[in-house]
């Protein structure tokens, strides 16, 4: 008898193996995991939802107390009662015009009416022809008449647009008459720079004797002391710069020839003393000052003295040259302090007739020996001095001391003659690309090119004869970076009146009349063009203001001419197309070069229709 084999399970499944039961074990895991990552992200989703259901609560609260705060407002109240009204005030006005319209219309209907009526009534009664003719020349009458006050309300507003067209024109025309006046001739009226005309720079180092540091206030009457010196040697439009806190820079334009006293009047600190020579220590230079000699330099020997007067006490200093003598002396007048002590110093000194050493920085200038009792206060230096020399001792002493001793870090001499070659040179550039850009809008813009050479033209007269201007009143002085300034000038005056020569084309292409063209696209060339000299001017004005040196004159050249350009577009630019484009242009296309854009005008219209 066969044995039956029995299974483990009484279903007859497969029992699972280890691997099975790890994998569903894995399922049930990442099954459980999910559960929870969605628990979670419902549980965010709830407190999110709560929050922003609290959030909109509060505003709620917030707006009901806002509103409740303003019904309480007085303020707001009014403010709320104002604008009611406004709107009450709106609608009524709405109301009013809206009746008039109607009003209009049912007086139209009306009139409309009464004409059928009364050819109905023509056609029922029969009037006669006669009474038809009648009213009928009524009626011509009546249109004709219409018509003529409208062409000459019309007329009249442009006949007011022609006025103020011709009215700037010849405005700018007078303006450019009086600006050549003032240019003509041009080398006399424009100051020339230093690096034109020629002269001396120098560049100044400040120190204090003691090594303390230099204050404001020294600088600046460092400053007014040197440029009482410059003015005093007959210099015309020096400079005198601060750069930084202890330096300045001195630019003498014309002052080539004489360079070197300028260079000493101004490194001079300009200290005048008054020495009673018996109460120097030294012996040495006792005698050596007895003997009437001159020229040492106390300071530098390290000579101890004390000096009884200073230069302070100096009212007046004149230049003249004694009798039956070829030297020049220098006269001085003292204040009323001075002239006490000098007089009381030379009682002193006249019994033994004791010398005075005057010393300017520590030199010693002369040294008079004292024969009377000098008590008016008029004191002679004499030290065989030339006529410049002289002036030279004059200028300083009238200039008074420095605060600070002044050094020469670096001076430099330019010849008349470069300068000069570099004027030429610029003036040669300049009409060379004045001639070039003219050509080319002959060329290229044919008729119309006359007006951007015109507008070139009186901008160019305008801008120099500012300049001259300017420089009469000591504003101003050509160099060679304005020449540049000026040479840009033009360029954005030529570039001013293309733009608005393309915008009038453009408006001629768009379909556009001549007339229409000349008045609106010269508007829109002229406003495009004065949003970027405005942004050209700020920039000019920033050099100008903020740098030093030779770019100040570029930026105070470039910033002037922008200010002309602007003038002349609006005077000259846009006046002379108004007034030319109805009657001149459109009447002669060829000539003036718009054949082609009329062409493409027309064709454009007819594709739009």
């Amino acid at each position: 008898m066969a044995q039956r084999k029995s299974s483990g399970s009484g279903s007859g499944k497969k029992p699972e193996s280890d691997s099975e039961k790890k994998k569903r074990a894995k399922e049930r895991e990442r099954a459980a995991k999910q559960r929870a990552k969605d628990r979670a992200r419902q549980e965010k989703d709830a407190e999110r939802y709560r929050k922003a259901a609290e959030a909109a609560r509060k505003r709620a609260a917030d707006e009901r107390a806002k509103r409740a705060a303003q019904e309480n407002d007085p303020v707001y109240q009014e403010k709320k009662r104002k604008e009611a009204e406004k709107l009450k005030e709106r609608g009524k006005r709405e109301m009013e015009k809206q009746r008039k319209r109607s009003e209009r219309r049912g007086a139209a209907a009306a009139r409309s009416k009464a004409k059928i009526d009364e050819r109905e009534a023509q056609k029922k009664n029969g009037i006669s022809s006669v009474e038809r003719k009648r009213r009928q020349r009524e009626y011509a009458d009546l249109e004709r008449r219409q018509a003529l006050a409208k062409q000459k309300k019309a007329g009249a507003s442009k006949s007011k647009r022609n006025s103020k067209s011709l009215a700037c024109l010849v405005l700018i025309i007078i303006l450019a008459i009086a600006s050549a006046i003032a240019l003509y001739p041009p080398q006399d009226k424009i100051t020339m720079g230093l690096d034109i005309q020629g002269g001396v720079s120098v560049n100044l180092k400040a120190s204090t004797t003691d090594g303390s540091p230099i204050t404001a206030e020294q600088m600046e009457q460092t400053q007014l002391v040197i440029s009482n010196r410059v003015n005093a040697s007959g210099a015309a439009a020096a400079t005198i710069q601060q750069q930084g806190s202890d330096a300045f820079l001195v630019q003498v334009p014309g002052a080539a020839e004489n360079s070197q006293a300028i260079l000493d009047t101004l490194s001079s600190q300009g200290v005048l003393e008054f020495v009673d020579v018996s109460t120097i220590t030294d012996e040495t230079v006792r005698n050596y000052i007895n003997q009437g000699l001159t020229g040492m330099n106390l300071k530098k020997e390290g000579v101890s003295y004390t000096p009884f007067m200073t230069g302070e006490n100096v009212e007046n200093v004149t230049v003249d040259r004694p009798q039956a003598s070829a030297e020049y002396a220098v006269n001085l007048q003292l204040d009323a302090t001075g002239t006490s002590e000098f007089a009381s110093v030379t009682r002193q000194l006249v019994s033994t007739n004791g010398k005075i050493a005057i010393l300017l920085d520590g030199v010693v200038e002369s040294a008079p020996a004292v024969q009377s009792a000098i008590t008016n206060g008029q004191v002679q230096i004499t030290g065989n001095y030339t006529v410049e020399e002289a002036n030279a001792l004059k200028t300083i002493i009238d200039s008074g001391s420095l605060p600070v001793s002044l050094s020469i870090e670096q001076a430099s001499t330019v010849g008349p003659t470069l300068g000069q070659q570099a004027l030429w040179s610029g003036i040669l550039a300049a009409l060379i690309g004045i001639a070039l850009v003219v050509v080319w809008l002959l060329i290229f813009y044919k008729g119309l090119g006359l007006l951007p050479a015109a507008s070139i033209f009186l901008m160019s007269v305008v801008y120099l004869g500012l300049l001259a201007l300017l420089s009469q009143v000591g504003w101003f002085s050509l160099t060679l970076p304005g020449i540049a300034g000026i040479i840009v000038n033009i360029g954005m005056s030529a570039d001013s009146s293309i733009l608005i020569m393309e915008c009038f084309h453009e408006q001629i292409r768009e379909g556009k009349s001549v007339k229409t063209a000349a008045t609106a696209g010269v508007k829109e060339g002229i406003f495009t063009s004065l949003d970027a000299d405005v942004v050209t001017l700020v920039s000019a004005l920033i050099l100008y203001f903020f740098a030093m040196g030779d770019v100040r004159g570029f930026g105070l050249t470039l910033a002037l001419g922008i200010i002309c350009d602007l003038v002349v577009m609006a005077l000259f630019s846009g006046p002379i197309m108004r007034v030319l484009g109805p009657r001149v242009i459109d009447r002669h296309p060829a000539f003036w070069g718009i054949v082609d854009d009329v062409n493409e005008g027309e064709y454009v219209v007819k594709e739009a229709m």
